[in-house]
């Protein structure tokens, strides 16, 4: 109970420091517009929550995917213009605090083949949010508000 208050005075506490710190430095912080399926109340805490892109250091990686037709078994340290990349395992851990792990049990592109999911402040931008998904290369390239291009299909190595 106490570790779950502590984490929840981390995430309201954190952005609250860095909007006091952006009165005496340049800071800039990323805003989303709502989101199809997201609630009024979510769509203004996440914006609220949001931490300067510049305090972000992220470590990913993902494993098992296909490049050139070849399985590759090697682990691939990955950057952060996604949130996540397709493969059997992905893993994604930030700083301040970000956790998202995917996983893949099907090479189907019509159907929920992969889990996604991760707490804390988005790599991308700064934003906090929390991610519980099953879905479909299909429904993951029509993505929240508009399409995502060049995603990763079936088992190839890509974004998602």
């Amino acid at each position: 109970m106490i570790y779950a208050l502590v984490l929840l005075l981390y995430f309201l506490i954190l952005p609250l420091v860095a909007r006091v710190v952006s009165l005496f430095v340049p800071l800039t912080f990323s805003y989303e517009d709502r989101h199809t399926n997201e609630s009024w109340l979510q769509w203004k805490l996440g914006n609220l929550l949001t931490v300067p892109k510049i305090w972000i250091r992220s470590f990913a990686f993902v494993w098992g995917f296909k490049e050139n037709g070849e399985w590759v078994f090697l682990p691939r340290l990955v950057g952060i213009d996604s949130l996540y990349y397709n493969g059997i395992l992905f893993l994604r851990l930030s700083l301040p605090f970000d956790i998202r792990i995917g996983i893949r049990w099907s090479g189907r592109t019509d159907k929920a083949a992969l889990w996604q999911g991760g707490f804390g402040f988005k790599a991308s931008n700064g934003r906090f949010a929390p991610t519980f998904r099953v879905q479909s290369d299909d429904s993951a390239a029509k993505g929240t508000n508009s399409p995502n291009y060049f995603n990763g299909r079936g088992w190839n190595f890509g974004s998602h």
